[in-house]
Order: C-alpha cells, then structure tokens, then sequence
C-alpha cells in the first residue's frame, strides 16, 4: 500500500521526484510503482478474502492464516518497543525517518 501513496504523499515526493529514471517510470500518467503497489495489495486482500469465505479450496490452516496479521501486528509492536527503549536511552529514532537537512 506504501508503493501506491509513494509518488503522491508530501512527505515522500520529493524522494520519489530524486529516484533514478526505472522508478520514476509512467503508464498512462501514472507512475508503475503506484500500479504495482496497488495490483500487490488487491491479490492479497482477494487471496485473504477468498480463504475465510471458501474455506474448502484454501491450501492454509486457519492458523497459518491468523500468522499473518500477527506477523504485521508483531512489527509494530516491535517498533514502538525499540522506540521506547531507545528514547529511555536519550535516542530518538523517528529523526530517522525525517528529512535532513530540515526544510
């Protein structure tokens, strides 16, 4: 879903404006790694959908269906464990994640 909001998002943008010629590229005025974002997260909510709804033709377990939102949910929860960790240390990762030097 990033891929899709990458060249549009202010935040991002300007990154996207400064990414060699293969990234920027564009059909129909629309950049290709907007469609494939988009493309990658339709088959994946057709995938997950049709798997609760047709249980019968599905090659997962239900417990290895549920492994994927706790993958994405363990993540986070990674992340804000390390960020606390991290700013008890007096390190503040979200600079990370910002613009430098600032606007």
């Amino acid at each position: 879903m990033t891929a899709t909001i990458l060249p549009y998002q202010a935040k991002t943008k300007k990154i996207f404006e400064s990414a060699p010629a293969i990234v920027k590229a564009k059909i129909g005025g629309v950049p290709v790694i907007s469609i494939g974002g988009a493309g990658t997260f339709a088959f994946m909510a057709f995938f997950f959908i049709s798997a609760i709804l047709y249980p019968g033709i599905n090659p997962l377990s239900p417990t290895q269906m549920m492994s994927i939102p706790i993958a994405c949910i363990s993540g986070l929860v990674y992340y804000y464990i390390v960020k606390y960790y991290r700013l008890r240390q007096g390190i503040d990762i979200t600079l990370a994640y910002k613009e430098l030097p600032p606007e």
